[in-house]
């Protein structure tokens, strides 16, 4: 089955000078959403989460989502204190989650929605 992206070889380094070498610069930065441009300069902080142990079930599904929504918004909240100037979430998908894409899908648009929702000011 042909791959859906061409095969690559590296021959050489992609900066052939090491003094060029700097956390947060690459030859090819890659643009996320959010704006966000990794390998551009910019250095971002990178959260990364999952659930608390917890059964991943049809019936528990409502209660997965949010608390999903929960720890997102939190860490954004914590971030806008912190004035960072962007920030990269990533969530663990659990086996019942690959089982079911449409759920990672889900939870994907909820970390999403976070940063779009105006977050009131902390105290």
């Amino acid at each position: 089955m042909p791959s859906a992206y061409p095969s690559v070889r590296f021959t050489s380094l992609a900066f052939a000078d090491s003094g060029k070498l700097v956390f947060g610069c690459a030859t090819k930065p890659v643009q996320c959403g959010f704006d966000l441009a990794i390998g551009a300069g910019q250095v971002y902080p990178e959260v990364n989460f999952t659930l608390p142990p917890m059964t991943v079930s049809d019936a528990t599904w409502h209660e997965v989502l949010g608390r999903y929504e929960e720890i997102a918004g939190g860490v954004v909240k914590r971030a806008l204190a912190c004035k960072v100037p962007g920030i990269v979430l990533e969530f663990e998908l659990l086996p019942p989650m690959t089982d079911r894409p449409e759920w990672g899908a889900e939870i994907t648009a909820i970390s999403g929605g976070t940063w779009r929702r105006p977050t009131p000011p902390m105290a």
